[in-house]
């Protein structure tokens, strides 16, 4: 029903005692805001109707079937706007309304959705700090391992995976999957499958760090050493790549904390563009405790010809995994058999 429209009588010669409150209009709505037929009473000529809007009666040639706003001309009666909506959605259509669930939002402006979603988001998010983050966080600072960390984000995903506040975090709204569905298709082996969307709270992110350095042997030297490029902590994974392009060049990569220096990758002397292989690769290099520190790197010629420039090609990528726990979905799918049921 619509807010209820009052006409107040007012006496001018005394305004404080004297008031008569009537009943003007009363309007019941579908739930995209379509009036419903013989559930309107009273005067039916007030200009604003359904989600405090203006109605726009003309346009439609209905009444109570258009309304517009500052950033839409709305159709009530298929729940569309007429216009795009100026802020993109990748998800949704650029079309909807109150993101498709009228009951939950409000969008007086027609701009974005608000109201009781956010609160209740708001809820969420907050239940989601105090139950599972915080617990994370603990266990980070008690010294706890990513590994140890990243398992009890899993075993926390499975205990709240029914929550209807831990599932709508997952999926940004009410979520009707929870217990998974069956689909209608078969495999050619007769086999059903069912869906499942499955919350998961993942502890860790990656960040990634990339570096090139090329030589000419017209603006450097013959040996090249650099200074610090990145500091690699315990738990870091580096990877070197080297290409001596044209003449032999021979590369060392360090790990220096202050007091001692170490080499953790290295072409052990010089290679050639003619041998095989003719480049280096390290793979991957997990930073320990004991080699953590400062990257830096040194490139040598011993054997340099005269007659030929002296380039080279050298790439360094650090990753390392960020505290930083997030929640994503995933799809499990599982499968049974028809015969066999």
């Amino acid at each position: 029903m619509d807010i209820i429209h009052c006409l107040i009588f007012t006496d001018l010669m005394n305004p404080i005692s004297h008031r008569i409150v009537g009943i003007h209009s009363t309007i019941d709505y579908y739930p995209f805001g379509m009036e419903m037929p013989g559930r309107i009473k009273g005067d039916t000529s007030y200009r604003f109707g359904f989600n405090g809007q203006m109605q726009d009666n003309e346009f439609a040639g209905k009444d109570g079937a258009h309304n517009t706003a500052e950033f839409w001309e709305y159709d009530c009666r298929i729940g569309r706007r007429w216009n795009r909506d100026p802020i993109v959605k990748p998800w949704e259509s650029p079309y909807a309304c109150f993101a498709n669930n009228p009951i939950f939002y409000k969008d007086p402006s027609g701009l974005n959705p608000e109201g009781n979603g956010d609160k209740y988001k708001a809820r969420c998010e907050k239940k989601l700090e105090k139950r599972i983050y915080s617990k994370l966080e603990k266990l980070r600072r008690n010294n706890g391992t990513p590994q140890e960390i990243e398992i009890l984000a899993h075993q926390l995903s499975d205990k709240y995976q029914n929550k209807e506040w831990f599932r709508y975090t997952g999926t940004g709204g009410y979520d009707n999957e929870g217990k998974g569905y069956e689909s209608t298709s078969t495999t050619p082996s007769g086999m059903k499958r069912t869906h499942q969307k499955r919350i998961e709270v993942v502890a860790y992110s990656t960040e990634k760090d990339d570096f090139e350095m090329t030589g000419d042997k017209s603006t450097t030297p013959n040996n090249v050493e650099s200074q610090t490029l990145i500091d690699a902590k315990e738990g870091d994974v580096l990877k070197v790549s080297f290409d001596p392009l044209l003449q032999p060049d021979g590369l060392d990569v360090y790990s220096s904390n202050g007091t001692n220096r170490q080499t953790v990758a290295s072409t052990n002397g010089e290679i050639s563009p003619l041998s095989t292989p003719a480049t280096y690769n390290s793979g991957d290099i997990t930073i320990t405790k004991a080699n953590a520190g400062q990257i830096s790197f040194k490139v040598t010629n011993t054997s340099e010809r005269a007659d030929m420039p002296d380039n080279w090609n050298l790439q360094i990528s650090l990753t390392r995994a960020v505290f930083k726990p997030h929640v994503i979905t995933t799809n499990v799918y599982n499968s049974k058999n028809l015969f066999f049921d």
